[in-house]
């Protein structure tokens, strides 16, 4: 029988899916010469605005912690793609912005990401996009279930 089917759970299809989708883009990423660009690096990546983003707000948006994200925008400053400028609100605190080559690497992962939803084709992609902002807009938070075997514990 074939792995994944369609009774494997949702959460490890979107787990497999991402890691799918994650290596196509590092293969588009290093055939295009950005060969020192890690998958690491996409959720780092993925969240820098043009306009330069504060540290605390970039890892509070990848889902990571300060110190983490730290790391990982010193790594990508120390190759190239990242640099920090001060805020021009604040002057203590600094901006995470693209570089030349952290913009390129944005508009060539653009570039794989056509190539990508292409691939699946309009419809299908569209079925995707509907099912996945469905799942966002749900909120799973287990409150409502615990209160329900709480309530059923105390019955019995």
């Amino acid at each position: 029988m074939p792995y994944p089917d369609e009774d494997t759970p949702v959460l490890l299809l979107v787990t497999l899916a991402e890691r799918h989708l994650a290596e196509a883009l590092q293969a588009h990423l290093v055939a295009a010469g950005f060969d020192d660009h890690r998958v690491v690096h996409h959720n780092v990546m993925a969240h820098v605005t043009f306009e330069g983003i504060r540290l605390t707000e970039l890892a509070e948006k990848a889902g990571i912690t300060k110190q983490a994200m730290s790391e990982l925008v010193i790594d990508l400053e120390q190759l190239g793609y990242l640099m920090r400028t001060a805020d021009p609100h604040d002057r203590r605190a600094k901006l995470i912005g693209f570089t030349d080559k952290g913009r390129a690497a944005v508009l060539e992962a653009m570039r794989a990401f056509a190539e990508m939803e292409s691939a699946l084709g309009e419809r299908s992609l569209r079925s995707l996009r509907r099912g996945l902002l469905t799942i966002l807009a749900t909120p799973f938070t287990g409150a409502e279930h615990r209160a329900v075997d709480s309530a059923s514990d105390r019955r019995a």
